[in-house]
């Protein structure tokens, strides 16, 4: 894949073997999981896989200080959830 080689396509970061892309509109979860499933293929929202992947996305958003509200793959659409402390982001 592109990630694989360290190139991704414009507007999108490269870290392991993924490409990253950061929105910064603000959009309802539904929303944004269809805009980031169709802006690229096999894209999806970040589910945060280790500690390496955490720190990369943290110091990331540290140089995009727009971004506001973001959302990832976890979300409560079928059980109500607190969510307590986690760190997020957008894979895509």
């Amino acid at each position: 894949s592109a990630a694989m080689n360290g190139t991704c396509s414009q507007g999108w970061v490269a870290f392991q073997s993924s490409c990253y892309r950061m929105g910064k509109e603000s959009k309802p979860w539904k929303v944004a999981q269809q805009i980031c499933k169709t802006s690229s293929r096999g894209a999806h929202l970040l589910d945060i896989g280790s500690e390496e992947e955490r720190r990369f996305i943290l110091s990331y958003l540290q140089t995009i200080s727009q971004i506001i509200m973001l959302w990832t793959g976890l979300n409560d659409l079928k059980s109500r959830v607190d969510f307590l402390n986690f760190d997020a982001g957008l894979k895509c």
